[in-house]
């Protein structure tokens, strides 16, 4: 969140009337559509991030962990689940070793706490069944990709069945692909200093036929050098 908002001030310049409004709306759909409070619970969850520099507990976290005690945790474990989170948060020795601080650098989040986290086995549960989960940035993005493939000017006039079929086995193709690729990403430890790098599965050099991001990437540069910002106003945000 902190690059995007120095990215956001980068690109606004000195303006800080335009900056405050896209912030805020940065804020909204941040809010509204992307950030779970299980997301935040992650984040307080991932030893790498808790023992960095960068680590700054906020209202976001807490609520986060709130949200996993009311919704994931046995009623029976309720209490022990919040003493251990205070453990875990105190740094104690008993789980903070010299082998789960060296593992910190080699392993991913959620092999950390199955191997080193004996010392507090409720939150080690939770904690494994949080990290597991893989990372969507379908909430912000919009690929139509999959639908323009089935609906080519030869297929444009299928059934509404037929197309749905066509797009639904599209995206599961997809998806399977993207899945054994990162599948074997999933043992790696998270770097949190590498975050505005491609990943190395990731071809810089393939060429992207008609790639969004660059449409995407003219109309941010027409918006930040647009004076009138009225268009932020009204129905069209509720669109986005």
């Amino acid at each position: 969140m902190e690059m995007a908002k120095e990215a956001i001030k980068e690109r606004c310049g000195n303006n800080q009337a335009r900056y405050m409004r896209i912030w805020t709306l940065f804020e909204q759909r941040r809010s509204d559509n992307i950030i779970h409070p299980i997301h935040a619970a992650a984040a307080f969850l991932n030893p790498t991030y808790m023992c960095s520099e960068n680590f700054r507990e906020n209202r976001e976290m807490k609520d986060g962990i709130s949200f996993i005690l009311e919704n994931l945790v046995a009623t029976e474990e309720k209490e022990v689940f919040m003493g251990q989170v205070q453990l875990y948060r105190m740094k104690v020795s008993s789980l903070f070793t010299t082998a789960s601080m060296t593992m910190l650098k080699t392993s991913h989040p959620r092999i950390w706490w199955d191997y080193c986290g004996d010392s507090l086995p409720i939150l080690r549960k939770y904690a494994i069944r949080i990290l597991s989960q893989p990372c969507s940035s379908s909430s912000c993005e919009r690929n139509w990709n999959a639908f323009e493939a089935a609906q080519t000017k030869k297929r444009n006039r299928l059934a509404p069945k037929m197309l749905d079929n066509l797009v639904y086995v599209r995206m599961n193709t997809m998806i399977m692909e993207k899945f054994n690729t990162l599948e074997a990403q999933d043992l790696e430890p998270i770097n949190l200093d590498k975050l505005r790098e491609l990943p190395e599965y990731v071809d810089s050099e393939r060429d992207w036929e008609n790639d969004p991001l660059d449409s995407i990437n003219e109309f941010t540069d027409d918006v930040m050098n647009d004076e009138d910002l009225s268009w932020l106003d009204g129905d069209f945000l509720s669109q986005i």
